[in-house]
């Protein structure tokens, strides 16, 4: 099958460049004082092909359970528009004080420019500063790109994870009973910090 494509030298030089001059005026810097309205506008841009997407008050959520700090995460903007993003926990994993990725992003039309790459090595200073041993995250198997950006970082792959997901609706529970001095309950988050010397981070 034939397939007729036209192409316009005057829209493409416009076009590309327009994202030229973006890109010069792109600045990274801190997200202290960034509001979680931009943090979610980004955020929701930059993943909305991915897998699973997240509400305004999950995301929060999500941030305040992996221990989001501003000052320690980075993000470039144009102008006052934030279009791509490092969120940084910091936790202690195997007892060394560690930032965690929880989330980096970048909106589509800003991707291929390195934004990521340039994120992450401004914030290099700031997290030594901050007396962080280990930079630690997790990227899914098929996101080649992703991996291998980190790869040319210097980033090793250390374990490997499954993951599961389902409509709540569509959960079976078995019938089978807990054996005793065992019981599920909801907890409330600070009710989660008693619990945080189980976990891995």
């Amino acid at each position: 099958m034939a397939r007729n494509f036209e192409f316009s030298p005057n829209e493409f030089i416009a076009k590309h460049t327009a994202i030229l001059i973006n890109m010069q005026q792109i600045e990274i810097k801190s997200l202290k004082n960034v509001g979680l309205d931009t943090l979610y506008l980004a955020f929701k841009e930059a993943f909305k092909d991915y897998e699973m997407q997240l509400t305004k008050s999950e995301l929060n959520a999500m941030l305040h359970r992996r221990g989001f700090i501003p000052d320690l995460s980075f993000g470039a903007f144009e102008k006052d528009k934030l279009v791509s993003f490092t969120f940084n926990g910091i936790g202690f994993y195997n007892d060394l004080k560690t930032a965690y990725d929880t989330g980096t992003g970048t909106i589509e039309n800003y991707r291929g420019k390195g934004l990521a790459t340039r994120i992450f090595n401004y914030s290099l200073p700031y997290l030594k500063k901050a007396n962080i041993k280990i930079y630690l995250l997790e990227v899914l198997q098929h996101n080649t790109k992703a991996i291998s950006i980190y790869q040319n970082l210097g980033f090793k792959i250390k374990r490997a994870f499954n993951y599961f997901v389902q409509e709540n609706e569509k959960i079976k529970l078995s019938d089978k009973q807990l054996k005793q001095n065992y019981f599920i309950k909801t907890i409330d988050l600070p009710d989660y910090e008693i619990m945080s010397n189980i976990l891995d981070f």
